[in-house]
This record gives structure tokens, C-alpha cells and sequence, in this order.
């Protein structure tokens, strides 16, 4: 088993994530991951989103060009959702969704391996980085909050202050609680891999970082 996060609060937010889905509208470090994946070559390419969540990235993807997708998330009710709406787009044969734990589970190899959001998710981030590294074949891409300078410092209190609320409220929380991991760490180990950065991008809140190799 991973270090990994409850799956409870996700189920809880599987419709959220089912509402932006439909109405195709992606977040900002998800709109430039997609925007850094197209750079680096996401025309005919499969894709393996872990920690898709109801599938809004993937769907992206593939009206973008991408040949075959697959997502994996811990959340059942968010891959329902996402089975449903790419039903409903008439995706069902490009399109794959599993219930797993991304940092166990056993990933298939993909030309393009994306994890948005995910990270933080997880206390463990080595485990979720060497297992779905290894599944990536010529693209990796993330977002992460950032962990460096001003914006780490922010980003490391805003969790400090998100994690005591998500400790008053077990019963609904669980045990999850958010990472802020060493974005410097993450990228040496994936340049380690073969990798080299080809398109990134700093909000404030989120680093998003794509290689090639």
C-alpha cells in the first residue's frame, strides 16, 4: 500500500469536477499543461492522466489530437462520473477510466504520462513519481505548488491552515491532508530519467513543468 491520500473527500468532490468537465472548461495549470503537452507533441499520442478526477483533461486531450487515452484515479465515484461523460461525447472507444492508486497501481506504458494536481495529494512523493515515471515512454508532465522563495513560503502556511481544518473535520476529510513537495527534487529526479524540461510555466499558486525525451 501507498503513503496515499483517503479517497472519501474526493468521491465528495466527484460532481464538482463532473460540472467542469462537462462544460469544458479547465483550470489554469491544467489549460497550460495542455498548452505544454501540445508543444511537445500530443497529436497521435496515447495519454495516461493519473489522478484524472472525471476526465476534463483527457477529453481535452483527445479533441486536441491525442490518439487513446486512459485516466486512473482513487476516487470510484470520479471515474463514474468520467465513464459517463465520455459516453455522452461518444469517446468510449478512445477513452479508458480505473479506479487505482497511482503511486501502486500497475500503469501501462503511454507516450505521455500527466499527473495535474496530484502531487499534493500524496505525502509520499517519491513512490507516485518513480511509478508513474516509469510508465511514461517521450512526455512527463505535472503542476505542483511551487516551493521556493515568496510563493513556497505562501503555499506552505495556505496548507498549514488547509490541513487544520481537514483535522477538525474526519469524518468528512478523512485522513487527507495537502503536500507541498521540493519542486527541485521532483525535476532532478525526472531529468535523471532521460528527460529534459521543455515547456513550463509559474502561476502563483502552481508550477506546471513538461519534459520530452
Amino acid at each position: 500500500m501507498s503513503d496515499g491520500p483517503d479517497c472519501c473527500c474526493f468521491d465528495d468532490w466527484a460532481d464538482s469536477y463532473a460540472r467542469r468537465a462537462r462544460r469544458r472548461r479547465l483550470g489554469g495549470p491544467s489549460s497550460d499543461l495542455i498548452r505544454g503537452l501540445e508543444h511537445a507533441g500530443l497529436q497521435d499520442r496515447t495519454i495516461l492522466d493519473v489522478g484524472c478526477g472525471a476526465g476534463g483533461l483527457i477529453f481535452d486531450a483527445l479533441e486536441r489530437g491525442a490518439r487513446a487515452a486512459t485516466g486512473v484515479d482513487l476516487s470510484s465515484a470520479s471515474i463514474d462520473r468520467a465513464r459517463r461523460i465520455s459516453s455522452e461525447r461518444g469517446l468510449g472507444d478512445r477513452a479508458t477510466f480505473d479506479v487505482g492508486d497511482g503511486a501502486v497501481a500497475s500503469l501501462e506504458r503511454h507516450d505521455v504520462v500527466v499527473l495535474d494536481k496530484v502531487f499534493c495529494c500524496f505525502a509520499d512523493a517519491d513512490g507516485l513519481l518513480g511509478n508513474s515515471l516509469s510508465a511514461a515512454d517521450t512526455v512527463y508532465a505535472f503542476s505542483v505548488p511551487p516551493s521556493a522563495g515568496i510563493r513556497g513560503a505562501v503555499r506552505r502556511a495556505l496548507a498549514a491552515v488547509e490541513n487544520r481544518w481537514y483535522g477538525f473535520r474526519p469524518r468528512r476529510y478523512g485522513g487527507f491532508r495537502t503536500h507541498v513537495h521540493d519542486v527541485g527534487t521532483l525535476d532532478a529526479r525526472v531529468r535523471a530519467a532521460g528527460f529534459e524540461r521543455v515547456y513550463s510555466r509559474r502561476r502563483f499558486a502552481w508550477d506546471v513543468a513538461v519534459y520530452a525525451r
